[in-house]
């Protein structure tokens, strides 16, 4: 059986959907190696450099999810306030 080709890429992260997905591969994160090489905080702010206000908070919330392996509606009101001190 052939297999059909989709032009789309995904990643398969967890707590990630096409968007997330797509603005990663935009930046260069291909794999969940590469986005633990970069870092949820550093991978969030490049997103933001080229998206504007549409990566938001809770993007950032999901990378470190992701990266801690936990659904991102795990991540702790401290865990949210030192990734947003990590920012500035």
């Amino acid at each position: 059986m052939k297999r059909s080709s989709n032009p789309t890429k995904r990643l398969g992260l967890p707590n990630l959907g096409p968007v997330s997905e797509r603005w990663l591969l935009g930046i260069g994160v291909s794999s969940l190696d590469d986005l633990r090489a970069l870092g949820a905080v550093e991978a969030y702010q490049r997103i933001r450099v080229r998206e504007g206000r549409a990566a938001t908070l809770n993007l950032l919330y999901a990378l470190h999810a992701t990266l801690e392996g936990k659904r991102w509606t795990e991540v702790t009101a401290a865990e949210k306030a030192r990734l947003k001190r990590a920012l500035h």
